[in-house]
């Protein structure tokens, strides 16, 4: 009977062993403003309107922040109609208990809406509240 008991609860136990570390780590990353912008990740087939909150898999390596590799494309869309593109990264990182306490938050500021209607690209950088690289978003805009 013990033995019995043991063949069947083996595969399980190796299944929990093995397919625990197969789950994408994420990163929540609360899209807030400006209001009733469309953000579409067209490789992750995903959609949603700001403000939102995310929980995308994190993709790329965190020594890569400082380059324009990589990444995965990013579309943007104004309430006014005004649309940008680019790459979004999302970094592995490991948050202590402190650093997951803090929202982190994406935000077109006017000042950078403006730079970007004007023609100019801008990137933002998301750091934890250590200095950890997060999240990159480099965009431009769509003509």
């Amino acid at each position: 009977m013990k033995s019995r008991l043991i063949c069947w609860s083996l595969p399980f136990v190796l299944a929990g062993l093995f397919g625990g570390g197969c789950a994408p780590v994420t990163s929540k990353i609360y899209f807030a403003d400006p209001p009733e912008t469309k953000v579409t990740l067209p490789d992750r087939d995903v959609s949603f309107v700001m403000p939102t909150m995310a929980n995308l898999a994190q993709t790329e390596d965190p020594k890569m922040v400082n380059l324009d590799a990589g990444g995965e494309p990013i579309r943007l869309e104004l309430a006014d109609g005004t649309r940008f593109k680019g790459y979004f990264y999302v970094f592995h990182c490991k948050l202590d208990q402190v650093e997951k306490l803090v929202r982190m938050e994406f935000s077109l500021t006017e000042d950078r809406i403006q730079k970007l209607k004007s023609g100019q690209a801008v990137t933002i950088v998301g750091l934890s509240s250590k200095g950890k690289p997060i999240y990159k978003i480099t965009i431009g805009l769509d003509q």
